[in-house]
């Protein structure tokens, strides 16, 4: 069982409604590798648009902003018998408010997993089935933010139809926050922790190929916009803040990434599962060979990057006679 506790007035939440939400997370052994996105049917405040669970917190989402509810993992543990008592903060709410947003964008979701979230609410019931990506369409007039995931991060992009104005989009962060600018990177620190944005990445596509557009953020105290460079107002435009961390393995076979880490020199760690010989491994790998005993499907496999993402350093297979997927990797 879970409570939330939300309630939003003006794009910001400022109040609370106790519910009860039960969750039926699993319809197969396998780990989800997707953040899961899932929409409000009613079991939230109604101006709640969506709501998808992250590592160490949640992320609501109303028509006109983010509220971003992180708790610190060190006071939790410090909880748990055996250990010392953590004088960290409990956890840190803030939001981040789109300026001047419409106040009616529509959610709509995209390719849902094999199985559904069901709720209560008194002696009314519901369900919604979890998605794996989805849009919030008309954010600002002629613009839609697509949401989705890449290795348990969340990724999203605004998607400026045809001309409409990109200027329109201003991102007003909580003062709770610290916001800066890092080598164009955008950087916000809470009390429990660091937001990386990597500096944003804009293109088009047009007859067929991907035209690049010069983007980056313009920080005014805690508002971020973009600066445009010269784009053909003809064609949609992408602005996609880059990932922390996103490569081509080069993979032939299919391939499914399931968690990664780092190491104490930045070097970039993944597990992935394998499903065929086709994966490339480096020379005194454990094992270059994908494991080809009768009946087996896929192999786990294990590849080390450089810090920069350009240089594949290690990568090997691991398996034994059955199927494997990694669960997580944690670097020591």
């Amino acid at each position: 069982m879970h409570r939330a506790t939300y309630s939003m007035r003006n794009g910001l939440w400022n109040g609370m409604r106790w519910l009860l939400l039960i969750i039926s997370f699993f319809a197969s052994p396998l780990m989800w590798s997707q953040l899961q996105f899932i929409p409000n049917q009613g079991q939230w405040e109604e101006e709640v648009k969506f709501m998808t669970p992250v590592a160490g917190g949640r992320i609501w989402s109303n028509a006109q902003g983010l509220r971003f509810e992180l708790f610190n993992a060190a006071f939790f543990q410090s909880l748990h018998p055996g250990t010392t008592a953590s004088n960290a903060p409990q956890g840190h709410v803030f939001d981040c408010v789109w300026k001047d947003a419409l106040p009616h964008s529509e959610w709509r979701g995209e390719k849902h997993f094999p199985f559904y979230h069901q709720y209560f609410l008194g002696n009314q019931k519901g369900k919604t089935w979890v998605y794996e990506s989805g849009s919030l369409l008309q954010v600002y007039p002629g613009i839609d933010v697509h949401w989705g995931s890449v290795t348990q991060n969340l990724k999203y992009d605004w998607r400026v139809q045809p001309g409409a104005d990109p200027s329109q989009i201003k991102m007003e962060w909580d003062p709770k926050v610290n916001v800066n600018l890092q080598e164009g990177d955008l950087i916000v620190q809470s009390r429990t922790g660091t937001i990386i944005e990597k500096k944003p990445y804009a293109f088009q596509w047009i007859h067929n190929k991907i035209v690049p557009v010069e983007c980056k953020y313009v920080l005014h105290q805690n508002t971020v916009t973009f600066e445009i460079g010269a784009y053909d107002a003809q064609y949609e435009l992408i602005i996609d803040p880059e990932i922390i961390f996103s490569t081509y393995i080069g993979s032939t076979s299919s391939t499914f990434g399931f968690t990664a880490s780092n190491d104490a020199a930045g070097n970039l760690i993944s597990g992935a599962t394998v499903f065929g010989q086709n994966y490339p491994t480096t020379p005194g790998a454990f094992s270059v060979n994908f494991n080809t005993t009768a009946g087996n499907i896929y192999d786990l496999a294990i590849t080390k990057f450089s810090a920069d993402g350009t240089a594949l350093l290690y990568s090997t297979f691991i398996g034994g006679e059955a199927q494997e997927t990694p669960h997580s990797i944690v670097v020591d």
